[in-house]
């Protein structure tokens, strides 16, 4: 149940400032979880990056480290079989000498071991460097006393296979390294030597079939940098030579390991791993690339990453979406606290309360301001129908009653004035109004009520209709008096009229007949006046309204200068009425007596004078929709208060200062105004507008009062 001043209201105005720090620490904690949210989301994609990363990092290497290892035992199986066939046909040849052919051809070799598809070509030389034997066919005479190999082996023994470079074989087209060992003779000088060519693309096949990735290199390397074969992805090359290049100096450190760093040909960063032969003076190694390696985990990071900033943007929309609500619900409360505060302040200047009352349960709530005015606690706001009545005086009781039980059967407003007394026993007129809300079927489920406290405008109202009643009184007195001694002029004139009547009807009936008959008209016409005078103080008193009528001012004027030469027969009274501005809309009497209070204090204020006189003019105002009226004096001015319209406010040693605050209601009334016309000297002059007949302007503004 909502209460128009309910209890909590001075709560929530009391509490507005801890209510607005409590708000911006909703607006912060609102924030602080969106940021810890979001700095979860984020630290996570961050941790999982990380950690998919290493994991993929370590993949790779173990994989690249197995890859080698399974080169190297393929570069080791290739050489083992070289050497092997070498030191085979380096025996053959040594026990049965080397024959020179008679046409100095070399022969051809047809040998099961040198039929292996690993070697290309096998070429015995003699210590000369001759050609004696050799498996390629039709071959002609030739020397290769000059190559590298032949050199090296013949100035040292050397009981070892010699890997030379890798060179282009203008025969077979394609490169090939040679693989070289000695013969010795019997008593172990140079005899010649055997080569095995072997394609250089044999020590890196080790791999056909697989799919590498085309940042994949394997290489076999020679310890003086010259590199024997090498395959990046499918890109065969051969005789780079790598001296005193990170591979090189890698290598030198540590024979067998794995390390991350720039390849020294193409410059991409690779993991490498490699491994040196323990019988040959080679190398394998085998390379991946970081930029494939980490593409997948790239890849889910950006997948990662696309979720997070998912999440971060509906995290922040749904912190504003909450701030904008908390913040709207901060200025709905704060606004119903300000409400509910004016609305307190304005039934505690207005002196009103408001209730409710549920019929169902017969419970009724008072707002707290409602309490204090009956003297109850705020805490004591919840009460039946009977204690609230209890309150009424004066058979206020049973009519509160009634009007609720009408309110609820009949759904029908209802509002009543009675007399209540409060717990502190104070009696007080309270104006009740009851308003039905009704529900399904339009039954009545609830009453609404206020509860004003009236006393004061009460007593206003009857101390102005004591002071209205005091006023007439006044004004009948001094009309009596008035009529009491105007009326014995015409009075006694008749009276004498009839008298000398009756003398000339008893003296001379037959001659006196024309003198009696002027007598009595004489007397008719005393008693007519006697009668218009009695008729004009009627209506000066009269309570008749006649409003929206049409009022001929000149005939009202007359009227009253004929009273007012009664009371106030040495001043000189005149009026000067325009010819357009001689007829108003208005009540006759009301304006009769307006402009006999103006006119009487004016006579009053020009009693002195000499000679003492009163002009009433008019004309019509500038927007042609107003008469002007203008009361001027030739008296001494206003010697007063400032405000001559305020109550109580008069110059007079015996006046109620009432007459001009009336005048000023009745013209107002009328739609017009009145005012003190301060610029005139000397003397005093009172303006008032009236509405012309048809007029439906309203009149302008006064400048001052």
């Amino acid at each position: 149940m909502t209460k128009g001043g309910d209890r909590d209201a001075p709560r929530r105005a009391e509490t507005a400032a801890p209510a607005a720090s409590a708000s911006w620490l909703t607006f912060a904690l609102i924030w602080i979880i969106a940021a810890v949210v979001v700095a979860l989301v984020w630290t996570t994609i961050t941790a999982q990056m990380r950690f998919e990363r290493s994991q993929a990092i370590a993949a790779a290497i173990r994989d690249n480290q197995n890859r080698v290892i399974a080169f190297e035992r393929y570069v080791v199986r290739t050489l083992d079989a070289a050497d092997v066939a070498a030191r085979y046909l380096a025996a053959k040849y040594r026990d049965g000498g080397l024959p020179r052919p008679p046409d100095g051809r070399p022969l051809l070799i047809e040998d099961a071991v040198t039929s292996n598809p690993l070697f290309t070509a096998v070429v015995v030389a003699n210590s000369d460097g001759d050609v004696v034997a050799t498996t390629l066919p039709d071959v002609p005479a030739m020397n290769i006393a000059r190559w590298d190999a032949v050199q090296t082996l013949s100035a040292a023994p050397a009981d070892r296979l010699l890997i030379g470079r890798p060179l282009m074989s203008p025969r077979l087209k394609r490169p090939m390294v040679a693989l070289t060992r000695r013969i010795d003779r019997p008593d172990g000088s140079f005899g010649g030597t055997v080569t095995l060519q072997v394609d250089v693309a044999r020590f890196i096949a080790f791999s056909e079939g697989a799919t590498d990735r085309r940042s994949d290199v394997i290489s076999v390397i020679r310890l003086d940098g010259i590199t024997i074969a090498r395959r990046t992805g499918g890109r065969f090359s051969f005789g780079e030579n790598l001296a005193g290049k990170l591979v090189m100096r890698m290598q030198m450190r540590r024979p067998n390991g794995t390390y991350l760093g720039p390849s020294s040909l193409d410059g991409m960063m690779r993991w490498f791993s490699h491994r040196r032969l323990a019988d040959y003076p080679i190398f394998v190694t085998s390379g991946i690339g970081r930029g494939e390696i980490l593409a997948p985990v790239e890849a889910r990071g950006a997948r990662y990453r696309g979720g997070g900033a998912l999440l971060t943007i509906a995290t922040l929309a749904i912190a504003l979406l909450l701030s904008v609500y908390a913040r709207r619900r901060d200025n709905a409360a704060r606004h119903m606290a300000s409400v509910n505060m004016r609305l307190r302040e304005s039934q505690r200047i207005g002196r009103i309360g408001n209730w409710e009352y549920d019929p169902g349960r017969g419970v009724m709530v008072w707002s707290d301001h409602l309490c204090t005015m009956y003297g109850r606690a705020a805490g004591r706001d919840v009460m039946g129908l009977d204690d609230y009545a209890g309150y009424f005086r004066r058979g206020g009781r049973t009519a509160f009653l009634n009007a609720v039980a009408q309110a609820v059967q009949h759904a029908q407003s209802r509002q009543l004035d009675l007399v209540a007394a409060g717990d502190g026993g104070e009696l007080m007129h309270r104006r009740i109004s009851i308003v039905p809300v009704e529900g399904p079927g339009g039954r009545v489920i609830q009453l609404v009520g206020t509860d004003q406290d009236v006393t004061a405008d009460k007593q206003n109202e009857q101390f102005r209709s004591e002071v209205a009643h005091g006023d007439r009184i006044s004004a009948i007195n001094a009309l009596a008096a008035t009529l009491a001694h105007e009326m014995a002029q015409p009075l006694t004139a008749a009276i004498n009229y009839l008298a000398a009547s009756e003398r000339l009807l008893r003296r001379d009936p037959a001659t006196s007949a024309p003198v009696i008959r002027e007598a009595i008209g004489h007397t008719r016409e005393q008693l007519r006046l006697a009668g218009e005078i009695m008729r004009r103080a009627k209506d000066l008193v009269s309570a008749r309204s006649d409003y929206a009528a049409e009022v001929a001012l000149p005939a009202v004027v007359d009227d009253v200068f004929a009273l007012i030469r009664l009371s106030h027969p040495r001043v000189r009274l005149r009026r000067k009425l325009e010819a357009g501005a001689q007829t108003v809309t208005a009540d006759r009497v009301q304006v009769q007596q307006v402009l006999m209070n103006l006119v009487r204090n004016a006579c009053e204020a020009a009693a002195e004078a000499a000679p003492p006189s009163v002009v009433v003019t008019s004309h019509r105002s500038d927007d042609g929709a107003f008469v002007v009226l203008a009361v001027t004096d030739n008296g001494h001015g206003v010697t007063g208060p400032d405000d001559i319209f305020s109550p109580f406010a008069s110059s007079k040693a015996t006046g109620l200062g009432l007459g001009l605050t009336i005048a000023r209601a009745i013209v107002q009334a009328h739609g017009g105004r009145i005012w003190l016309d301060t610029a005139h000297r000397p003397g005093t002059r009172i303006c008032l507008t009236l509405p012309i007949v048809g007029a439906t302007k309203p009149p302008p503004a006064p400048a001052s009062d």
